[in-house]
């Protein structure tokens, strides 16, 4: 899914992966953060970690002043007793709107799941 950000609103452009590999990186992100022994998310705020997380993006991609790789998916649900025709997506099923963030060694920097399917 690619997404792009107007005025702190996301705008969805465009679906172009398979349904799968979203799930196949989740489980090997899923394995590798309990493996960290984390119990929560949190984003980089201090300036040393962003400019870790830019080197490595940098390093990797050759991508300058990257902070966060985004990505996200549709979570099907069951219809909601209330607003449920804001929580209808394209493909006229009952989802939540997630998106995850990364660095560039795929740690965790944000998720949100709670979002209808189409703000």
């Amino acid at each position: 899914m690619r997404n792009t950000w107007v005025g702190g609103t996301q705008v969805i452009k465009s679906d172009h992966r398979p349904t799968g590999r979203g799930r196949r990186v989740g489980w090997k992100t899923g394995r590798r953060r309990g493996a960290d022994g984390e119990d929560f998310i949190r984003f980089p705020l201090d300036n040393q970690q962003l400019h870790r997380i830019k080197a490595n993006f940098m390093a990797i991609a050759g991508m300058p002043g990257v902070v966060g790789a985004i990505d996200g998916t549709h979570i099907k649900i069951i219809a909601p007793s209330k607003d449920e025709d804001v929580f209808v997506n394209r493909k006229k099923v009952h989802s939540i709107n997630t998106q995850i963030v990364f660095d560039a060694t795929f740690n965790i920097l944000d998720v949100v799941a709670k979002l209808p399917a189409y703000p």
